[in-house]
């Protein structure tokens, strides 16, 4: 959290582990208290609706085939650090909650 409007730097957290899109938005969730379960829509699914989409909002179909473009992928980060993603939200939560 103390990166966020500072200057572009390289955080060492994430460990020996190798996270998923879908274990990343869950992680962030839990640590942000979002209690929801996360919704998975099928690709197939969101690419049948997109041409609708178009139809009636051309900005918000951008947005969603931006979206959809990019999820399909796992962003695979270099393992880096000594903290897991979850050690480091502890950390960072038992920080704010001391101060």
């Amino acid at each position: 959290m103390e990166a966020i409007g500072k200057e572009s730097q390289i955080i060492p957290i994430g460990g020996k582990k190798v996270y998923t899109r879908l274990q990343l938005m869950q992680l962030v969730a839990k640590a942000a208290g979002f209690k929801k379960r996360i919704p998975v829509v099928p690709f197939g699914l969101v690419e049948a609706i997109l041409p609708i989409v178009k139809l009636f909002s051309p900005n918000t179909y951008d947005k969603a085939a931006f979206m959809v473009a990019v999820s399909k992928d796992d962003c695979i980060a270099p393992k880096l650090g000594a903290l897991t993603l979850e050690e480091h939200f502890q950390l960072s939560f038992e920080a704010t909650a001391v101060a």
